[in-house]
């Protein structure tokens, strides 16, 4: 969810289930769409998020062996002798349908569908394998976020330029900072680049990247003035879009999830229309006055200060 709509609620279905006057002894709550919009209607929910899974192949027995007792797990008598087997990568996939729900009139508003796999989902959000390591769990945090851009604004991902200096001090920490920026890793990233921009304050390349993870967790203005850190000799190389880019992602930002003008405005001046030109009458030549003909000549009425700071034609 972007940091900006923080103001958004979700009620899960055990939730609204408490808020329902009529409560279910089944396991899957709130089936019904009638109930489900009078519970909607009670917490206060604007839209209903409704889905059915078309297609699946998520195996979950690898949840079940995790259950199992240890002892159960492992054969104690050729444990020693086996050697270790390398885990396959698991290739599921599921394909959803959603139904966005108006609680106030209860129409639908909207419908999506998406079809996602282990292998899509890795690649569109890097970040969910550190924070889950397991392939399903993987799968069913990437559909989360899918299902989320049926409802409001969401973020998507950019490629920018990182700076990576060699022969600089600091430009060790630099370089793991983009490594692991690279994979993904940004809140690892934005750690050490900070500590190079704290021992080595000096380094353009660290203030420069450290601005950059900044917006990577969408805190625009906090890039832009660090942005302005990275300046000194060793500023030479860095990339001189950067800026431009932080102002224009900073524009859509506010834009897409109707954010105000920042106090201090915008880096780069708003464009203005194109201004129409007057059409300008052909001059007669034999109608100027005399004194035009003559040069190096003051016109009459002219002060010495106007004529002499007029440009010269050649």
């Amino acid at each position: 969810r972007p940091q900006a709509r923080a103001d958004i609620a979700v009620f899960t279905p055990e939730q609204l289930l408490e808020s329902s006057a009529v409560r279910f002894a089944s396991t899957a709550p709130l089936t019904s769409d009638i109930l489900s919009i009078q519970a909607a209607r009670v917490t206060g929910a604007k839209f209903l998020l409704q889905g059915e899974i078309l297609s699946s192949t998520i195996d979950l027995s690898s949840d079940e062996e995790q259950a199992k007792p240890d002892f159960e797990k492992t054969d104690w008598n050729q444990a020693f002798f086996r050697k270790p087997k390398q885990k396959d990568a698991k290739h599921e996939n599921i394909i959803l349908a959603w139904r966005v729900i108006d609680v106030e009139s209860s129409r639908t508003v909207g419908t999506a569908s998406l079809n996602l796999g282990t292998k899509t989902a890795a690649q569109q959000y890097p970040d969910l394998e550190i924070i889950e390591p397991d392939q399903t769990q993987l799968l069913i945090a990437a559909t989360a976020r899918e299902t989320w851009k049926s409802v409001c604004p969401y973020v998507v991902k950019d490629e920018v330029r990182l700076a990576s200096p060699w022969l600089q001090p600091g430009s060790f920490f630099v370089r793991r900072g983009v490594s692991a920026a690279k994979k993904g890793q940004w809140e690892l990233a934005e750690k050490r680049w900070t500590n190079a921009a704290k021992f080595f304050p000096f380094n353009a390349a660290a203030q420069h990247n450290l601005a950059v993870a900044y917006a990577a967790r969408e805190d625009f203005p906090a890039a832009k003035e660090q942005l302005q850190k990275a300046t000194g000799p060793f500023s030479l190389r860095l990339p001189g879009e950067t800026l431009y880019w932080l102002d224009q992602r900073h524009r859509n930002y506010n834009a897409a999830h109707e954010i105000p003008k920042p106090i201090n405005g915008w880096a780069f001046p708003e464009p203005t229309p194109e201004q129409t030109v007057a059409s300008v009458p052909a001059v007669d030549v034999a109608t100027l006055p005399w004194w035009t003909a003559l040069p190096l000549v003051k016109p009459p009425g002219w002060t010495w200060q106007g004529w002499l700071s007029q440009p010269w034609a050649f």
